[in-house]
């Protein structure tokens, strides 16, 4: 095993992985279940953040998979002002993942917020794709397009209309 190998075998409490015989791919596969079944009860027992830091200690990319309502929260994007505060339509003020590309310590400026669902739909059924008013008052109709999302109950019901 390469480096990396070695420092999650020593992490997770398995030195037998530094075998010499784990060190190809073909050989590791051998014991594949048994290597994902020590990983898995080795991550399990420790908070995400926990584990992530201490693989990243002996050199194992690692990271915490976050759902996106979970990063807002996030100290570090936080600290990078990675979200930043628009006013959205419908919504008010609302946080906002920036450009993650900087030239400078500071993020670009957000100039504009998302978009609301449907906040463009005469723009490009009307003046891009061409439709008429009586088209796109059909598509209304239809519920093929709107500006309200709708939850599961409505789109059932409309279903078994």
């Amino acid at each position: 095993m390469r480096t990396r190998g070695r420092g999650l075998a020593l992490l997770i409490g398995r030195p037998d992985w530094k075998d010499v015989s784990l060190k190809s791919a073909e050989a590791r596969r051998v014991i594949e279940d048994v290597i994902e079944t020590d990983i898995g009860a080795w991550t399990l027992a420790r908070d995400a953040e926990d584990a992530m830091s201490e693989l990243q200690v002996v050199n194992v990319a690692a990271g915490v998979a976050r759902r996106p309502i979970d990063m807002l929260g996030d100290s570090h994007l936080r600290s990078r002002a990675f979200l930043q505060e628009v006013n959205r339509a419908f919504i008010g003020l609302h946080l906002q993942p920036s450009i993650p590309i900087r030239e400078q310590a500071e993020p670009y400026a957000i100039r504009t917020a998302v978009p609301t669902l449907g906040q463009h739909n005469e723009e490009i059924l009307s003046g891009l794709l061409g439709l008429s008013d009586a088209e796109i008052a059909r598509l209304v109709k239809d519920g093929m397009i709107g500006t309200a999302m709708l939850c599961e109950d409505e789109i059932a019901k409309a279903n078994n209309k």
